[in-house]
This record gives structure tokens, sequence and C-alpha cells, in this order.
């Protein structure tokens, strides 16, 4: 899940999304939402909405940000033409492409707008590809959050996922050409359907540890890190990766595990979005305490890691 905001520079572009509000009040702060499904790619699903909703019941305003190619999108202008149906974007296929730039700024454009509409900060909540795009549109607009929540963030680099890393490398590798054959990634289950640029975009950084932002420390937006105990699809070491876009001075890490569940909870990729009230909790105390603050209660900060 994750807030946006931004500009677009000239040229040939995909679509723009239009922000799908979920809650909203006239507090001085606002969180948005924007999610994913699979390690550093895919689409959103329902649970991912519920977080943002149970942070706007805790007095933080709250927009979701749409998805390309899901929901109500309008079109404006595309990558190669884009179709139209009923004035929404159709879904992927080769003649409607976009990138995670394009999705970025997408999500900046979403956090000019509540900082406009509202006059106070912008805090964005990413999960998975979510968190990708936090992290690109802080790096790359002018428009940058004033917060990240990253959950289930990561670089999913190969070699960062053990005895899964040959398979996993092998379907990278399968990805442009199948794309250059369909049109997009088709595939359902497994991050389909998907644009073939975002797609590629996720395969060059499988197979080369490459996301499309730096891994440089460069962000200083302050950030709290949530990592799923049991999460199936985010290793350690991939988690690390995606962390270290960030200053270290500006990071909070926080696991999620199996002894915050609450009943018909877990701490999986998507199973936490099931039921998320602990993690939207611990996401407003983060939020409303400062920077500097010391959080209390059951918020447990990991020790920073070295590396």
């Amino acid at each position: 899940m994750g807030a946006s905001s931004n500009h677009y520079p000239a040229g040939n572009r995909a679509p723009r999304t239009e922000a799908s509000r979920w809650a909203h009040d006239t507090r001085d702060s606002r969180a948005a939402g924007h999610g994913a499904d699979l390690p550093g790619d895919g689409r959103s699903r329902p649970g991912v909405p519920a977080v943002v909703g149970s942070i706007g019941v805790r007095g933080i305003g709250v927009r979701g940000i749409g998805v390309r190619g899901i929901g109500a999108v309008r079109v404006r202008g595309g990558r190669g033409g884009a179709a139209r149906r009923g004035g929404r974007l159709s879904p992927p296929a080769r003649a409607v492409d976009w990138s995670h730039e394009d999705e970025a700024d997408d999500l900046a454009e979403a956090i000019a707008a509540a900082r406009a509409r509202t006059g106070g900060p912008v805090l964005v909540i990413g999960h998975s590809l979510g968190a990708q795009l936090a992290a690109l549109a802080a790096q790359r607009s002018d428009h940058r959050p004033d917060g990240i929540v990253a959950i289930g963030a990561s670089v999913p680099w190969f070699r960062h996922y053990g005895r899964r890393a040959v398979p996993f490398a092998a379907l990278a590798a399968s990805v442009r050409p199948v794309t250059a054959v369909v049109g997009h990634w088709p595939r359902q289950g497994f991050a389909g359907p998907t644009p073939r640029t975002l797609m590629r975009q996720w395969a060059r950084m499988v197979l080369t540890g490459r996301p499309p932002f730096d891994l440089d420390g460069s962000i200083r937006v302050r950030a709290l890190m949530v990592r799923l105990g049991d999460d199936e699809l985010v290793t350690d070491q991939a988690a690390a990766a995606y962390e270290a876009a960030f200053s270290r001075d500006v990071v909070t890490r926080w696991t999620y595990d199996e002894s915050c569940c609450p009943a018909g909870g877990d701490a999986t990729h998507l199973g936490w979005s099931r039921a998320p009230e602990v993690v939207a909790r611990r996401i407003a105390e983060w939020w409303t305490s400062g920077p500097g603050a010391v959080v209390t209660g059951e918020m447990r900060e990991d020790a920073p890691e070295s590396g």
C-alpha cells in the first residue's frame, strides 16, 4: 500500500491512475496505501486497503491509491497507445504498457494532491511492490512523502533465496521471451496479468539484484520497515537489500511475528492483511510519536543490521 503524487516529464507515457478514496477526514496527517502480493511485484489484494482503513479509524486521514489495470483508471495517454474501454484503462496488453517509474509517478502525484488538500504531512504505506514504488518516488520526485512504511519489502535478487534460487532465476529468465510473444505477462497466480515493461524490470531485479531505485542510502525520509516473521516470499537478505536505499538514521525496524498476531491472523506475506489491526496500531503509534521518540508497548524496534 502507499501514498502518492507526482509530475510527469514530457514524452509518451502510460496512463496515470486516479486515486480512489477509501476513507477521509480533515485532520492534519494523511496516510495513503498502495500494494502488491509477490516478491517485489504483483497486484493489490483486498487485505492491503484494510490496514489503511484501520489506520483511518485512529484519527489519521487515509486515501487509497489505485493500481494501473485494476479498478477505475482513466486513460490519459499511453506507451504505445492505450486502449479505451468506457474511459478506463484496459488490462495490460501489447498496446497498454507501463513501468515502475510510471506507477511511482502516479504515487508522487497523489502525494502532492494530498499535501495540497490538507496542508499536512503525508505518510506512504507500501506493501511489496508498493514499498518499492515509495522508495522510487522518494528518489525521483520533488513530491516526496514525509514518511514511508514498507511492509514485506525486498529487492528479490535470486541469490537471496537459497535453495529456491535456481527455479526463481529460471522464472525471471522466462519473462522477456514470454512478454515478447504475448505483449504482456499473462500468467495468472504469479503477478499476472502484468505489463511487460514492469515485469521485465522485476526480472532484471531477480537476475542482477539491481532495482529501479538506487541502493545508496540516499533516502532521508523517516521510514518504518515492517518485516513479516513468516514471510515466505521475502528473506532477511532481500529485505536488507531494500533497506539499503535509506539512510540508516531514518530507519526503524519492526518484526511482526506470530507473537503479535490476533486470532485469525498470521505473519505471512499476504496473511498479515487478513487481520491488520495490530500492524495498523503500530504504524499509528510510530507515525504520531514523531522523529526520535521512544515507542512503547509491544512494538519491538530491531537492532540496526551491520554490513
